[in-house]
């Protein structure tokens, strides 16, 4: 569903609680927003629903590989968390391309940025699909403030743990 360009929305739902996000355009610089556990049982009307202003944050993520170096990481999920609240940013496209490369766009704060690898089943269009044994690599206290470029992170080796639960 969409805005008008008055930034006017109206949608039909069953009654239920909902999270409700709002994905602006692309071309615009404000960052996606989530409204977690709305309760609808009747017409409800949200009244004003203010989309924060974003800054894009880009960046590569790698793995080095013994014989060829250091290759692209395709399909890396990126995640901004408040490291205040640990309350999760909304993002859009925050997938890493077959080069490894993500923009991003989030509001300014100070984030703990979390590289996470695609899994084993993920599958992948790209021609050197990244190996789905890398580490997740966790970023602290990343200050964001202006646009952030090179917020890169190149991911070790990791190890399988598995047993059985009787």
């Amino acid at each position: 569903d969409r805005s008008d360009a008055a930034g006017t929305f109206t949608v039909a739902v069953e009654p239920d609680q909902y999270d409700i996000r709002f994905e602006p355009m692309s071309t615009t610089v404000l960052a996606a927003k989530r409204l977690r556990g709305i309760q609808v049982s009747a017409d409800l009307s949200l009244g004003d629903v203010t989309i924060p202003p974003g800054l894009t944050v880009t960046g590569n993520a790698s793995h080095m590989d013994p014989a060829l170096g250091a290759l692209p990481v395709d399909n890396l999920d990126m995640d901004f968390y408040d490291a205040y609240t640990r309350e999760k940013a909304e993002t859009l496209h925050d997938n890493t391309d077959c080069a490894g490369n993500y923009s991003v766009t989030v509001p300014p704060g100070i984030y703990n940025v979390v590289f996470v690898p695609p899994s084993c089943n993920a599958g992948s269009s790209c021609p050197l699909p990244a190996p789905c044994t890398l580490e997740t690599v966790r970023l602290p206290n990343v200050v964001i403030t202006a646009p952030l470029s090179g917020l890169n992170a190149v991911l070790r080796t990791a190890s399988f743990v598995s047993g059985s639960l009787m």
